[in-house]
């Protein structure tokens, strides 16, 4: 069984949160959407892109002869020249070989690491250093006290980064 993270439903609506933006989606607008087979949910948008796969032009031959229904589409595509041959196997196979449920990692702009969520670069930080959470958060009041406002002004910078990142990477 799957389960969904960032799903919300209600009876007059649904949502979910992209894992890639972080931002929520209503249910006013329909988003096509794509989960990978680790559960990442993301606007189809951010799919990566599938690398084609390198076919000798005579197996592309062979399949277009095998799916053709008559004779005479048989003798063009026995005469037609390898570039005939790779533009028609091109429009032919334009397909996915994967639905939008359930996509490899390698489609998966966050299984391969093309975003990184703040939750899952900060775990890893942590555990480079040698950190845990309480480490950390006894290293941010030694050095800010009581002082939130101080620690978001010096934060602000790197915050921003990560929010134009979003913007202009990856704009929904």
């Amino acid at each position: 069984m799957k389960i969904r993270a960032g799903f919300v439903s209600n009876s007059s609506s649904s949502s979910f949160t992209c894992d890639v933006t972080g931002k929520e989606h209503d249910g006013e607008y329909e988003i096509d959407t794509c989960f990978c087979v680790n559960g990442h949910r993301f606007v189809s948008d951010f799919r990566l892109p599938e690398l084609p796969v390198q076919i000798p032009v005579d197996k592309m031959r062979n399949r277009l002869l095998g799916d053709s229904k008559s004779e005479k589409d048989n003798l063009g595509i026995q005469h037609a020249s390898d570039d005939q041959i790779q533009s028609w196997y091109a429009d032919y196979s334009d397909e996915s070989e994967y639905e939008d449920d359930d996509l490899p990692p390698k489609l998966c702009p966050i299984c391969s690491f093309k975003f990184g969520r703040t939750k899952d670069l900060l775990v890893y930080m942590l555990k480079r250093d040698g950190l845990t959470e309480e480490k950390l958060l006894t290293e941010i009041q030694k050095k800010f006290g009581g002082d939130y406002q101080t620690f978001q002004k010096v934060m602000r910078p790197q915050t921003n980064l990560f929010k134009k990142r979003i913007r202009t990477n990856m704009s929904i």
